[in-house]
């Protein structure tokens, strides 16, 4: 999916606090259910910012995510 108003939508998150990039490599806590959602959403906001695009592979990150943290999807 293309977003068109990529800035909007960046600066919506940001101003919620979630950030483009954030809790990449040693920032990263993957036993920490808060800092696990922010490198996810990082990650989406730092592709949007870069192509025009949240990359396919947030699908992924989010379904591990849930498997992780909420018991009842494993």
């Amino acid at each position: 999916m293309v977003v068109k108003q990529k800035d909007v939508v960046i600066a919506t998150f940001a101003a919620k606090g979630y950030h483009p990039n954030v809790n990449c490599g040693q920032d990263f806590h993957g036993d920490d259910r808060d800092n696990f959602a922010r490198y996810i959403i990082g990650q989406a906001l730092g592709n949007l910012a870069c192509v025009g695009a949240i990359h396919q592979v947030v699908q992924r990150f989010t379904n591990d995510w849930k498997k992780k943290f909420i018991p009842a999807v494993a």
